[in-house]
This record gives C-alpha cells, sequence and structure tokens, in this order.
C-alpha cells in the first residue's frame, strides 16, 4: 500500500475519489495511515470506510459487497 500511495503522490491524479477499506490485526492502524497520507497531497476521500478485523466472516462479506455498490453509487453521482 506504500508503493502505492506514493505512486498516486507523483501521479496526482484530478477527479478521483478514493474509498478505503480493508482487512487488519490487533492495531487497526492501515486504514488511519492511508487517510492521513491521501489527506496530506489534498485527495477526495469518501467518507465511509470498511475496516474488518482478521478475516471477514459472511456479514462482513456481505457488508463488503454493500460497500462497493454504494461506492459505485457515489462515483456515478447516484
Amino acid at each position: 500500500m506504500g508503493d502505492f500511495l506514493t505512486y498516486m503522490k507523483g501521479l496526482r491524479p484530478k477527479g478521483k475519489i478514493f474509498g478505503l477499506f480493508g482487512s487488519h490485526g490487533w492495531g487497526g492502524g492501515a486504514i488511519k495511515e492511508m487517510r492521513k497520507a491521501l489527506e496530506q497531497e489534498k485527495f477526495e476521500i469518501w467518507e465511509k470506510e470498511l475496516p474488518v478485523q482478521f478475516v471477514p466472516d459472511p456479514e462482513e462479506l456481505d457488508r463488503a459487497v454493500q460497500f462497493g455498490k454504494d461506492f459505485a453509487k457515489k462515483l456515478l453521482g447516484s
């Protein structure tokens, strides 16, 4: 993820919005760090996040599908 964030910093894409999601262990700091890095570069970040601890269970997988659908609606302006 660090490589990707560095790449985005150099590329500076315009008109893009980032959606943050991921699984984590106990710390759960990856999404916070991604948000911090993107905010420093003034990228637009969707207000919703999807953190999952360890391996997602069926309910969390359903939340992930809904997260994707909601993000698609956001991108399409619906």
